[in-house]
């Protein structure tokens, strides 16, 4: 459909399993690594161009990464400005505008669930509620 763009991503590693034990406040403990694929889905309503002011998208997404001891998310590591977690899965919900020529406002809202990271407690999931605003100049 016209302006109307659905971009999937889908990744999966051969990585070994494995599990690291850690001694945290309530003993010791022992996270299992097992997961191996990555899953987005987003929804994109036109596109913002850094050239056309005026311009705009709305989008949408949904995603559910694998944790993993390094603390990277997905397959290359993109946290998209710290919201992304190792570990999380949970929507995205956005739009980008440009003001004016070679300037593009992005602001999003996201809930997910995700891993905690903290030594001794990665066993623990927490539900985050996270919003980003910036302005990136283009030069």
């Amino acid at each position: 459909m016209k302006n109307i763009f659905l971009i999937g991503d889908y990744a999966r590693t051969n990585g070994q399993d494995y599990t690291v034990g850690e001694w945290g406040a309530n003993g010791y403990t022992e996270t299992k690594y097992d997961k191996h694929d990555c899953t987005a889905l987003r929804l994109n309503y036109r596109w913002s161009n850094i050239n056309d002011p005026g311009s705009f998208q709305l989008y949408a997404r949904w995603y559910n990464y694998a944790r993993n001891i390094n603390n990277l998310v997905g397959i290359f590591g993109d946290k998209e400005w710290g919201a992304l977690q190792p570990g999380s899965k949970g929507w995205i919900l956005g739009f980008k505008y440009v003001p004016a020529k070679n300037i593009e406002w992005e602001t999003f809202y996201e809930m997910a669930t995700a891993q905690n990271t903290l030594y001794g407690h990665k066993n623990e999931t927490y539900h985050r509620n996270f919003v980003r605003t910036m302005v990136d100049y283009h030069f």
